[in-house]
């Protein structure tokens, strides 16, 4: 095994990591190493941290770093060098500034396109799905002279963020029995699809699916017919992805701001996200700071001023993130609440992840490769079991031929038994009155 190179220091030799990187990456342990020293030294400085506070951040960032590390060593998870340099040490690093400077941890989304583990099969329909999806949703605007696109991004994110995660996981086995509003929040299921139905026909004839059929209208009134496929999620989830992005785009329009096509595309997610969540269409301002993970200060101010009407947010002002951690505590639970941008922030975090730590898309938001089409199955044919060849005939034992001696004397009994029931009917016959002829 490579040797600790001394420059580390005793702190990260001792470190709880190194036995699993020796398993992992034995090669480029001692550079990993380095590398989560580094990492851990950027983080101080980014967030200005000095003295015990310093020391505290550098433990807690080792910490989160080591309880990843381990977790995905215990469950069996594929690991090497370049998995552990990028989805590991650098995220654990990005996770825990980013929750410092918007109060939220991102969400950790890479593990659901990386094709990887008992999930990649799903994850190879969803991706397929949302991209060809895409494709057939980009040329039906274009034809209706729309300047905006969607893109595969867009749509896998939104798709995991609604309830796709736990489709890939815990509930994978109802995946093809979800729920187009508990289960992937498509909550303007009816709006969306009285509006899109042409849309829908389209995509319904792409993909054999039964999208269309899902709302059904009685006495003006929208009822859900059956529970949506696996398939039929990912394509509610981009039918609906459209018909945000098309409100966010008029809105802009009518407030005179810039138009959603001139956008990057991570502000084209933000915004139709924010659409998508609250039905408002925030500030510009507002864009930047949770484009820039700056939102800690105005979600802390946010729950304050609503702490009379609202369950307060589980989240501190960057000071008091930074000093929890320093302090040992660790993140503090933060599931979904009634906050746009807080909810946002989340989304966002898991979109800017899987930018930086993967290379599944490219910078516009394009899966890279598209997995293929599962092939058809095989129809496996057995082999014939093989007939034993038939045994010889046992030899004549006194008798002319192989039938069982006596068989004849049980016909004589049957013809006997035969005879008796036909006298006695004749004989009660015979007893009963006759008639007159």
């Amino acid at each position: 095994m490579p040797v600790l190179p001394l420059l580390l220091g005793a702190a990260l030799a001792a470190t709880p990591i190194e036995p699993v990187l020796q398993k992992h990456a034995p090669a480029q342990a001692p550079a990993l190493l380095q590398l989560a020293q580094d990492e851990a030294d950027a983080l101080v400085t980014a967030l200005g941290a000095s003295g015990a506070r310093a020391d505290g951040l550098r433990e807690a960032y080792q910490e989160q770093l080591a309880a990843n590390l381990w977790a995905k060593d215990r469950a069996g998870f594929p690991l090497d060098a370049a998995r552990i340099d990028r989805t590991i040490i650098r995220y654990e690093r990005f996770k825990l500034q980013r929750y410092v400077t918007a109060g939220v941890f991102p969400k950790r989304y890479f593990g659901y396109v990386d094709l990887d583990w008992d999930t990649a099969a799903d994850e190879a329909t969803m991706m397929r799905v949302a991209h060809d999806a895409a494709a057939e949703i980009n040329a039906w605007l274009g034809e209706r002279g729309t300047a905006w696109r969607v893109t595969d991004a867009e749509i896998i994110v939104t798709f995991i963020a609604e309830g796709g995660a736990l489709l890939l996981g815990e509930r994978n086995a109802l995946k093809d029995q979800v729920h187009p509003i508990y289960d992937i929040g498509l909550d303007d299921i009816a709006s969306g699809s009285s509006e899109f139905g042409g849309l829908i026909t389209r995509l319904d004839r792409r993909f054999g699916t039964g999208v269309g059929e899902i709302v059904t209208w009685v006495d003006g009134e929208p009822y859900l017919s059956r529970h949506m496929t696996f398939e039929e999620a990912v394509l509610g989830t981009a039918l609906m992805w459209v018909w945000e992005k098309e409100i966010c785009a008029k809105k802009l329009a009518k407030e005179g701001r810039p138009p959603l096509e001139g956008r990057p595309p991570e502000d084209q997610f933000i915004l139709g996200s924010l659409v998508y969540n609250s039905g408002i269409l925030f500030s510009e301002g507002r864009l930047g700071m949770i484009r820039d993970f700056r939102t800690g200060g105005y979600l802390d101010e946010a729950s304050r001023a609503n702490v009379k009407r609202r369950t307060a947010l589980n989240l501190l002002a960057p000071d008091g993130a930074l000093q929890e951690l320093a302090m040992g505590l660790g993140y503090r639970d933060q599931l979904t609440s009634w906050n746009a941008v807080y909810h946002i922030m989340q989304r966002w975090g898991g979109y800017a992840g899987i930018m930086a730590f993967t290379d599944v898309f490219t910078p516009d938001g394009a899966l890279r490769e598209v997995p293929p089409e599962p092939p058809p199955p095989q129809v496996v044919h057995p082999e014939p079991t093989p007939v034993a060849p038939a045994a010889e005939p046992p030899a004549p034992t006194g008798c002319a031929t192989t039938r069982p001696p006596g068989l004849w004397l049980l016909g004589l009994y049957f013809i006997w038994l035969a005879t008796r029931f036909s006298s006695r009917r004749l004989v009660i016959s015979s007893s009963l009155p006759r008639t007159a002829n």
